[in-house]
């Protein structure tokens, strides 16, 4: 009953029937057909498909009628198959149909005379069949030393292991009972097996590397510092072959004269930052000082929503394909990489152009929170103790990471009480959480939390399919949005494909386009809305006032959500990335490396790690300095 020309049925709880149907129907005209393993697991997904009660696809509904008929079929050939020529039937099993073997072969009883050894002999045999076989429980926990033993003696089997106990689904995925089949200390080894077997692919090896220590499944920090190795060495083989191709990213910055404050140039065919030397060396004044950060560097918007964060939204497919998703990483793409080290670039000639000048920019810091808070928000409390000038960079960063929880704390105070009380913050050993930082100023950030939007965003911004035209009018365009913004207008017949139908409904059902006399025009504020969205995850409430209505209205209808904290969300995931691995376990961890004495004696790693800690305390003084200006103006205003 072979017919390439039509998928086979295999059952998926929640999967959608109506892409078997036609399957379905050629299946029952052609029961006399039936002839081998595989036609007889067909019909027994078939089967489940029928009797699933969560099933309502009316072709489905008027099957039931028919499962005598199929029940007695599938009853009838497994019969036939008992402990002792199940390899018989096996041989020709297709891979996908192994679960549903297994499933019948625990129902009916038939695994409990299976000999061990021509179980292993059977998996040795079809190593493909092994997801199959641990999504059955009873057939799983019977044969645990065969499947260990096959695992052990078939290393590249265990990434099935490593992908389900440590990567991130993107889909859904039946459960494999991994933890019920094989103890921690067999899965240590295991991990250990496969981190120095010769076909480990470098992403699972990494996957084991960044991800959290769990004794459970017998992962600590000897085996990650193994894979972390073993990674570094299959890195330089890739590297060294003659067989690949590399690219190389990294930019240059540049603090030259300019005819203008910044400028981007191509030197030696790559990307170099240049800013104008003049402009700096001309206005060394604390506050411009400090607003290059926002004006030149561009840290922050104008909204001073940090552009350190990645954007989840302009990954590229194939990044999201090829890229391996631990349970708990934050999967900085190579664009987030790239502005990351390009920021930290441009910090560190920063800070060594001002030394040349005698400035010292943890003193700028100091005279920002000891000297221009009170003075001009009339805020006191706030106090920050330098790093000695000439000190290691070691003892930098011990310092100044206990100084940003030292400041974030204040403002804790500050925003629950109205002020700093100075011996109650000497009382504090709360444990720092950035989302429990509030603004002082109430609603602030907007998220979007309707998926009829998001992909009204997506549409807009990230849908190649909207710019496919018989024409070739729109084929030049990266996405809808950008093709839209250059003709003004786009004529409706030329978006006439099904795929483009669905979303020119949900734009229009949106309001971000409308439909005039035949053409498709924008709406200014509802795109506005989207772009903020697309471009930054969040949207200031504070800044939108054209849109507050409209915000207000789908905080109704629960599209979107409004919440007051001192850091976005974006924010948030990027500090905890960045100091710690509460949220994730790929993070640079660097609070707890300088507090708990894991540090590296490597002045170079020190002296990076620096330059992460000045960004952020950057971030946090603009975040700062933006709420007390808020308060003023809301203050002045009233």
């Amino acid at each position: 009953m072979d017919t390439p020309h039509y998928e086979r049925i295999v059952f998926r709880s929640g999967a959608k029937f109506t892409v078997f149907r036609e399957r379905a129907e050629y299946i029952l005209e052609n029961l006399n057909l039936v002839e081998n393993i595989n036609d007889i697991l067909e019909i027994f997904n078939l089967l489940k498909y029928i009797n699933d009660e969560d099933t309502t696809f009316e072709g489905v509904i008027s099957l039931r009628p028919q499962t005598l008929c199929l029940n007695k079929i599938v009853g009838s050939f497994f019969a036939s198959i008992t402990p002792y020529n199940f390899e018989l039937y096996v041989n020709g099993l297709n891979y996908e149909f192994a679960q549903t073997f297994w499933e019948i072969m625990s129902s009916y009883k038939k695994i409990d005379g299976i000999e061990k050894p021509k179980f292993k002999k059977y998996l040795d045999e079809n190593p493909h069949h092994l997801e199959g076989v641990l999504m059955q429980k009873k057939v799983a926990i019977k044969f645990n030393d065969e499947i260990y033993a096959h695992l052990i003696d078939n290393p590249y089997s265990i990434r099935v292991i490593i992908s389900n106990l440590l990567e991130r689904a993107t889909r859904r995925r039946e459960p494999l009972y991994i933890k019920e089949t094989i103890s921690a200390d067999r899965l240590h080894v295991l991990f250990k097996v496969y981190i120095e077997c010769e076909q480990a692919n470098i992403n699972l090896v990494r996957l084991i590397n960044i991800s959290h220590n769990d004794l459970a499944i017998g992962l600590d920090d000897e085996t990650r510092l193994c894979a972390k190795r073993r990674e570094r060495a299959l890195a330089e083989d890739i590297s060294n072959s003659p067989n690949a191709a590399h690219y190389d990213y990294s930019a240059g910055v540049s603090f030259r004269d300019s005819d203008t404050i910044m400028k981007v140039i191509t030197e030696d065919e790559k990307p170099m930052f240049v800013f104008d030397i003049k402009w700096i060396t001309e206005n060394l004044d604390y506050p411009t000082l400090l607003n290059n950060f926002i004006h030149v560097f561009e840290y922050t918007d104008l909204q001073y929503r940090s552009s350190f964060p990645k954007n989840r939204n302009q990954s590229s497919a194939i990044i999201d394909i090829f890229s391996v998703k631990g349970l708990k990483t934050y999967d900085a793409t190579p664009g987030f990489n790239f502005t990351n080290g390009l920021f930290s670039l441009e910090m560190f000639m920063y800070i060594e152009t001002l030394k040349q000048y005698g400035i010292e920019f943890e003193l700028v810091i100091k005279w920002f929170f000891e000297e221009y808070i009170p003075k001009e928000f009339s805020v006191t409390g706030f106090t920050y103790c330098a790093s000695s000038s000439g000190t290691t960079y070691l003892e930098k960063c011990k310092n100044i990471a206990s100084e940003i929880e030292r400041v974030l704390k204040q403002y804790r105070l500050y925003s629950v009480y109205g002020y700093i009380d100075s011996e109650l913050f000497e009382m504090s050993s709360e444990h720092l959480i950035f989302s429990n930082l509030k603004s002082i100023n109430g609603n602030k950030y907007v998220y979007l939390e309707d998926e009829e939007i998001i992909c009204c965003m997506h549409d807009l911004f990230n849908n190649s399919i909207l710019c496919c035209s018989d024409d070739k009018t729109l084929n030049e365009f990266d996405c809808f949005f950008d093709a839209i913004m250059s003709l003004g207008k786009i004529e409706a017949k030329l978006l006439n494909y099904p795929m483009q139908q669905e979303s020119i409904k949900r734009l229009l059902a949106f309001k971000a386009i409308s439909l005039q006399e035949g053409y498709y025009y924008i709406n200014q504020t509802e795109v506005a809305f989207l772009k903020n969205f697309y471009e930054k995850d969040v949207l200031c409430y504070i800044y939108a006032t054209s849109m507050h209505d409209m915000i207000k209205e789908m905080c109704e209808k629960r599209q979107v959500v409004i919440e007051d904290q001192l850091f976005t969300r974006p924010e948030q995931q990027y500090l905890n990335y960045i100091l710690n691995k509460a949220e994730f376990s790929d993070g640079f961890n660097l609070r707890n490396k300088y507090s708990h004495g894991t540090t590296s004696i490597n002045d170079y790693e020190n002296q990076r790690d620096y330059l992460e800690f000045l960004k952020i305390m950057v971030l946090i003084m603009i975040k700062i300095n933006e709420e007390f200006c808020l308060r003023d103006n809301k203050q002045h205003n009233d």
